[in-house]
């Protein structure tokens, strides 16, 4: 894509398929790695570490 003869618009737009792509990726691997952390943990430690985890993907 990056050759000379591309157009500008060709290149942003793998590069935006690519970035969304890896945000869905990434979301899958935080969501399964955050489920199987909190089913190991009580009441009270899961309810500090959810939110600690929403803070963290919020803030991007």
């Amino acid at each position: 894509m990056m050759k000379p003869e591309k157009e500008c618009i060709d290149v942003i737009t793998q590069l935006s398929a690519v970035r969304s792509s890896l945000g869905r990726l990434i979301g899958t691997i935080v969501a399964e790695n955050l489920t199987i952390c909190l089913m190991e943990e009580n009441s009270e430690e899961r309810d500090t570490k959810l939110k600690q985890a929403i803070n963290m993907i919020i803030k991007k």
